[in-house]
């Protein structure tokens, strides 16, 4: 077959009259570049790149019937054109421009066009197009930058590329597999607050849009026979929108012995309100980089040879080359523009063989101008899959119907889970203040950190003073940062902000009103180690208080001199506390509570609040007046 191109080719160089002495040299180079790309296809499916031709660059504008002589077979072709590359208009060009560029001027070589087209016509881009594609092509193939010295180092430099292609695409598969065991080990909020004899999965599935109901990796999956493979993940916090993504991230780690399995990368997306303003305009990118590739220091060279190769990426099967993992879009605080940018510009439309899934609370498509993409839903958990997994820990299903919707949510049933044995044994226990016959999501949460502290009251039975300190630590000073995360928006926390915050509380509630109004802590304050300090001090403080809440109370998690708590909703919980805190030591004090006096508070703020102070349960009357 090559060497029929080349006959054909050499036969219409000629007919070329302006280009003629270009003209064997280019030729020379779409051979190379044709047997190239010809020879990385097995035999068997060579015969589908005459479909594959038809199938990218298919016109309604422009129809010819073809012939092509292949292994001494005509196969005719009909509606084969490559007019709308040529004019820029198609946004999926499959194939690496240069390989693109070499099949078409090849089959121009074969192919009667019955008009006939021109070198002219293929070097005249039109000058608004920026694709990186183009840029490309012309660094080769213009008429006015040939020379005999890039075309003679074409083939050398394909080959190179490979290589290097070859290279990155490894880096990337142990990092993500590195990064992994270093930032990931915990997959599951079960695996922290449930000791290990305890964890047992929970079955969820989700709901593919226009496909039903399925598990997840079935659902991803089956993306891959879509023409847009891409889909966002939607569910209300708790649903396991981030446990679905490293679920994932893990299932494929398992798979990379073999080459073709894609390689998943996740990046939580509320780093991008820490990032930079420079940082966000490359935000994922720069990601990937940083801590798959492991470069410290980004420079615009780098960046751009990682773009090059990353170009490059094809994948020989169905399924794509590489999974992007972007975890908690409705997290980003900051604009958003740069990263709505970035992947409207390159991630969706130059990275073919790239998959991409995004979790968020809400179904943001329509606003993100992101229609095309499919949708998952995270489905509440079946009456059959909570009943089997209490089971497995020896609870009884409970009668309340709301209390079935509530723990029908995985994280919901995982609190419930962990803090029943401790609700039995302490509910009478006046040291204590769990909820009874609690029916909602606040007064679940709120009997979950009651059964932590149950835990530290046992380790320190006979330490009254240690214990008090812990009870101070999870109803005032924990609430105090959860509240101040979420009123500036963040949902990690860097550890200098941390240290100024515990250092504020320290101050703030080291008062008469405060004990006043908390008469439980009346004469431990002083040994709370509170109030001001000197650095020294401060600095120690910080260091006992930072490892209390990380490692035994587990309520914050610890990433590279940030924290974060062990989920959203318990940031949001957390916050509702202090409010409540607040009101009741500015009640106190005779003065407007400083957390309500400047803010609207959000509603799911105010929700948690209701809910812990029990008004879902009230009913209201309403009295009828007559005459008046």
């Amino acid at each position: 077959m090559i060497n029929h191109i080349q006959l054909l080719l050499n036969n219409r160089i000629k007919r070329y009259k302006h280009y003629r002495k270009e003209v064997p040299d280019i030729a020379n180079s779409i051979i190379a570049t044709l047997n190239k790309y010809l020879n990385s296809i097995p035999e068997n499916k060579k015969t589908d790149i005459v479909q594959k031709i038809k199938n990218h660059f298919l016109s309604d504008q422009i129809k010819h019937n073809i012939i092509l002589t292949q292994n001494d077979q005509d196969r005719e072709i009909s509606t084969c054109t490559v007019s709308r590359f040529i004019n820029g208009e198609t946004k999926k060009p499959q194939l690496f421009a240069l390989e693109i560029y070499a099949i078409y001027l090849g089959y121009a070589g074969i192919i009667g066009f019955q008009n006939d087209i021109s070198l002219k016509n293929i070097f005249e881009i039109p000058s608004n197009y920026s694709s990186k594609d183009y840029l490309e092509i012309k660094e080769y193939l213009e008429p006015e930058s040939i020379n005999r010295e890039k075309i003679s180092s074409f083939n050398s430099e394909c080959g190179r590329e490979n290589k290097e292609l070859d290279v990155l695409i490894e880096k990337i598969r142990k990092g993500t597999k590195r990064f992994f065991e270093e930032k990931f080990n915990q997959i599951n909020i079960s695996d922290i607050i449930l000791p290990k004899w305890k964890q047992e999965s929970i079955a969820t599935k989700v709901h593919l849009e226009n496909e039903g109901e399925m598990d997840l990796l079935t659902g991803v999956e089956k993306l891959w026979e879509k023409d847009d493979k891409n889909c966002i993940i939607v569910g209300e916090g708790g649903m396991g929108k981030t446990y679905s993504l490293i679920k994932i991230w893990k299932y494929y780690l398992k798979c990379q012995e073999s080459s073709s399995t894609p390689i998943p990368i996740y990046i939580p997306l509320n780093r991008y309100n820490d990032a930079e303003e420079y940082e966000r305009r490359s935000f994922i990118s720069h990601f990937i980089i940083k801590n798959y590739l492991n470069e410290k220091v980004i420079s615009k060279d780098k960046e751009k040879i990682f773009w090059k190769l990353l170009l490059n990426t094809k994948s020989t099967a169905t399924n794509p080359k590489i999974i992007l993992l972007l975890d908690g879009l409705n997290e980003i605080t900051k604009d958003p523009i740069h990263i709505r940018k970035d992947l409207d510009d390159w991630w969706f439309t130059k990275l073919k063989d790239v998959q991409i899934i995004i979790t968020t609370r809400y179904d943001i498509r329509n606003s993100y101008c992101w229609s095309k993409m499919q949708r998952i839903n995270l489905q509440p958990l079946s009456k059959p899959v909570i009943k089997k997994y209490l089971l497995n820990f020896g609870i009884n299903f409970p009668k309340d119907k709301n209390l079935v919707d509530v723990i029908s949510n995985p994280l919901m049933l995982t609190l419930y889970t962990s803090s029943n044995d401790s609700i039995k044994q302490y509910k009478d226990n006046p040291e204590f203040d769990f909820k009874p016959h609690f029916t909602s999501q606040g007064e679940l949460m709120w009997n979950f950190l009651e059964s932590q502290l149950t835990k530290q009251f046992e380790s320190n039975l006979y330490d009254e003073i240690t214990y008090k300190y812990f009870s101070y630590l999870m109803k005032h000073l924990i609430p105090y940062v959860g509240f101040k995360m979420e009123e500036n928006g963040l949902f990690s926390i860097p550890e200098v902000d941390l240290v100024k915050i515990i250092d504020k509380a320290s101050s703030l509630f080291y008062n008469e009103d405060f004990v006043n109004t908390f008469p439980i802590y009346r004469g431990y304050l002083p040994k709370f180690d509170l109030g001001i300090k000197t650095f020294p001090e401060n600095d120690e403080r910080f260091k006992r208080i930072s490892d209390i809440l990380c490692e035994k109370l587990q309520i914050l998690i610890k990433e590279d001199y940030h924290y974060r708590f062990i989920h959203q909703n318990f940031r949001d919980f957390a916050a509702s506390i202090h409010v409540i805190n607040n009101l009741l030591i500015s009640n106190q004090e005779k003065k407007i509570a400083s957390s309500i006096k400047y803010r609207h508070l959000p509603v799911y703020i105010r929700k948690y609040v209701g809910e812990i102070e029990g008004e879902h349960k009230k009913k209201v009357e309403l009295k009828k007046k007559f005459g008046k």
